[in-house]
């Protein structure tokens, strides 16, 4: 009777230890995913200015050298997209032929800054500095402080050029 109580416990001291482990598993999981939903990686962001830049057929108010000015893109259609900067987010913004406002989307967020230039024609170099938290990943803190965290300025630079092939620009 005792030895079947003993053995009961055992076992049910190892069920639990494997519920704890797997709902450690869990919560990393789900603090790894709202780490990531906070710091989003700018990499689409540069990818839609990059597709954007090789469709554009010229820049409006080009400039050589690096502003925060918003960057106004002439796309065929004729329609033209304008990326700008507006509080922590970078906006992109399309209009159509008449100068309407046809859509507005935050394109990366949070933006501590951003800065771009045309070295020369048919080239465009943008520079997004997003700020970056780092997380603890410790399951003692509740929710919000485990996110909370240190924050880092995170650079990222990119040169796109117009697809090869078209007149003007």
């Amino acid at each position: 009777m005792l030895l079947e109580l003993v053995i009961s416990l055992l076992v049910a001291g190892l069920l639990f230890l494997l519920a704890a482990q797997l709902l450690r598993s869990v919560q990393l999981v789900f603090l790894d995913a709202a780490h990531e939903a906070i710091d989003p990686e700018p990499r689409l962001a540069v990818a839609m200015i990059r597709r954007d830049v090789r469709e554009a057929l010229g820049i409006d108010g080009g400039s050589t050298v690096p502003t925060d000015e918003p960057l106004v893109l002439l796309l065929p259609g004729p329609s033209s997209v304008r990326y700008e900067q507006d509080g922590p987010a970078l906006l992109r913004i399309r209009f159509d032929v008449a100068g309407e406002e046809v859509s507005r989307r935050t394109v990366l967020m949070p933006l501590a800054g951003w800065r771009w230039s045309e070295p020369e024609p048919g080239m465009v170099f943008v520079t997004l500095e997003t700020v970056a938290h780092s997380t603890t990943r410790s399951l003692l803190a509740a929710g919000p402080e485990r996110l909370a965290g240190d924050t880092r300025l995170v650079t990222t630079e990119m040169l796109a050029a117009r697809r090869l092939g078209r007149n003007g620009w």
